[in-house]
């Protein structure tokens, strides 16, 4: 029991739930995390495997296991504490990565990209200030219960963050090469599956936009065709060409993105 309690007390000292979530990125709180879970069940493996051993040995016929329960309990209840905090920050940095600047500078919707992170921020620091100790059994169902809270939440959240990236892809996409480096980037992200779905359905809205920027640089060149706007210091023969070059690539970059994903 002693050796049972000591283990436990041990990943206690390095799993807070008051800092996990806020001193630490998401990647070393998870690292943290798998590392206690890791301890946790070793040592119940290692104790039922001990157990087995001296069972069908009769080594010591005097060790008495009638205590089990309770030398397994806390640990194994630690496990899943863990592993609903390992879900948390899977979570926090499945929307972070979603959320982010690229996102924001594709889509010009910054504002509304941060009001969502402040959404996704302010629903961890209600898990972190549970009240009781996580890590007691006898606090589980309050536990459960904020812990279902918070996934509730984070379902809206998503739902709202669906909207958000219609919203944006649909209005206010500033380049079609943009839109697509930025989709073709989120292929090697680990986000939420119904976000991954939503994504993977916008590059007809990217398509779109090309084809928005195609009539957009059609007409740019044909109002300047005669009298290109080129600097100063260049010939008009080099800077027209140069000047035609600039737009022929404009044209050119996306579509040779579209090629390769194709």
């Amino acid at each position: 029991m002693a050796i049972s309690n000591e283990i436990c007390q041990k990943v206690r000292e390095k799993i807070n739930i008051k800092t996990i979530f806020t001193k630490k990125k998401p990647e070393q709180a998870i690292e943290d995390i798998e590392a206690g879970i890791t301890v946790l069940e070793k040592w119940q493996n290692e104790f039922s495997r001990t157990k087995t051993e001296v069972e069908v040995t009769n080594s010591i016929p005097r060790w008495d296991f009638t205590n089990q329960k309770l030398i397994l309990e806390k640990p194994m209840h630690m496990v899943k504490i863990l592993d609903n905090l390992k879900t948390t920050c899977n979570v926090v940095k499945e929307f972070y990565a979603i959320l982010s600047e690229e996102l924001a500078a594709v889509t010009g919707s910054r504002t509304d990209i941060d009001l969502v992170r402040e959404k996704v921020s302010d629903q961890v620091i209600k898990l972190s200030n549970f009240v009781n100790d996580i890590f007691l059994p006898e606090n589980f169902e309050d536990w459960e219960a904020s812990f279902k809270n918070f996934m509730n939440a984070v379902d809206g959240i998503e739902d709202e963050t669906i909207a958000l990236i219609n919203r944006t892809f649909g209005q206010n996409l500033n380049s079609a090469a943009g839109a697509f480096d930025l989709l073709d980037n989120f292929n090697d992200v680990e986000t939420l599956k119904k976000i991954r779905s939503e994504f993977d359905g916008k590059y007809a809205d990217v398509l779109e936009q090309y084809k928005q920027e195609l009539t957009s640089m059609a007409k740019l060149f044909e109002d300047n065709q005669l009298d290109p706007p080129i600097p100063k210091n260049m010939p008009p023969n080099s800077g027209s060409i140069a000047w035609a070059r600039s737009i022929i690539m404009r044209v050119k970059t996306p579509i040779d993105r579209f090629k390769t994903k194709s």
